[in-house]
């Protein structure tokens, strides 16, 4: 190489370099990681939320998993993950997965909950996932299924038989939970062996759910033998939902793969944070309830239980409509 052709190599290396954009302290800044943070791993990821909660950070979820004692490649939840109104929650390539200890969702809106009879609204919550993300459920579940399903007899749950132990399912076996959140959007996640409904929504509005692949076969190998985990649907939008944006949705699913059921009662439905309903935020009408406006686009799966790839349910006093569906292929066998 000549010293002209050398110096020529040196100026567009330089110029290649400076246009490349440079880590710097505000790039570090920008987000929180559980990291950060010593406890457990539920812990860890709530204390980073509250603390960007305070700053207006984005909390980032890396692969990487630096306890006190040990490096891994895993998240193990003993309880929810809980966003706040902002909360931007970046899943980077991570592995997410419920203990056996775990009866509780994988991730839920901070304003519902055990005992939560009034649920305050919460708005801006983002969920998404950054390359290959995988929430999974418990290798042995303490409870599967929806609150009208018996554990033991109907459904998987090691807590069958164990006294103070609700004995059917409830809306703790739901992966991801809003209630009552407006601007939302989840997104770019694989969703494995739920424990019942891999995401539902409850009276929430203007929000985008897109990109998400189910892994469910209405059961699983649990210590050699194949077990039942009943009511493993994909995505359900819940009494009161409108004004939602839903598309590209894959894979398998034990129960429907979507569906949109506003099932409220006149009255006596449900009261809020109990755990006879897989309702969270309670099962009675309310004014504005209706589930409306929903726009779904490219549905692509199938039910392994043999139920709907896309089914709409609802009550005389939960009505449905302005429901437009775009695209939905059923991948099942002959």
């Amino acid at each position: 190489m000549s010293n002209f052709q050398r110096g020529a190599f040196l100026t567009v290396l330089a110029a290649i370099l400076l246009a490349a954009p440079q880590a710097s302290a505000d790039d570090s800044a920008a987000y929180i990681t559980p990291n950060a943070f010593t406890g457990c791993d539920a812990g860890r990821i709530n204390q980073a939320i509250e603390q960007a909660a305070d700053t207006g950070q984005r909390v980032v979820i890396p692969r990487r998993n630096e306890r006190e004692d040990e490096t891994v490649d895993i998240w193990l939840l003993d309880s929810a993950i809980l966003v706040q109104s902002g909360a931007t929650l970046e899943l980077d390539n991570c592995h997410i997965k419920l203990s056996d200890q775990s009866r509780d969702n994988m991730i839920r809106s901070a304003n519902c909950g055990l005992g939560v009879t009034e649920i305050e609204p919460m708005r801006d919550i983002h969920i998404y996932g950054v390359g290959n993300v995988l929430l999974e459920g418990a290798d042995r579940p303490r409870a599967t299924g929806d609150s009208g399903k018996t554990l033991g007899e109907r459904t998987y749950g090691t807590d069958a038989g164990i006294e103070g132990e609700s004995q059917t399912g409830d809306w703790r076996n739901i992966g991801i939970l809003l209630a009552h959140v407006e601007n939302f959007r989840i997104e770019n996640l694989r969703m494995k062996d739920t424990h019942a409904w891999a995401i539902s929504l409850e009276r929430c509005s203007a929000g985008y759910v897109g990109n998400i692949e189910f892994d469910s076969r209405e059961g699983k190998e649990i210590d050699g033998e194949f077990e039942t985990i009943l009511n493993q649907d994909g995505l359900n939008l819940r009494v009161g939902c409108h004004d939602i944006t839903i598309e590209n949705l894959s894979g398998r699913t034990g129960d429907d793969l979507l569906a949109l059921t506003n099932l409220a009662r006149a009255e006596g439905g449900a009261e809020p944070g109990g755990t006879e309903s897989t309702q969270v935020s309670g099962g009675t009408y309310r004014d504005g309830d209706d589930l409306r406006n929903v726009y779904i686009r490219n549905i692509r799966g199938r039910s392994v239980g043999r139920h709907g790839v896309v089914r709409l349910l609802n009550t005389r006093q939960g009505r449905l409509y302005n429901v437009v569906l775009d695209g939905v292929v059923d991948t099942a066998p002959p």
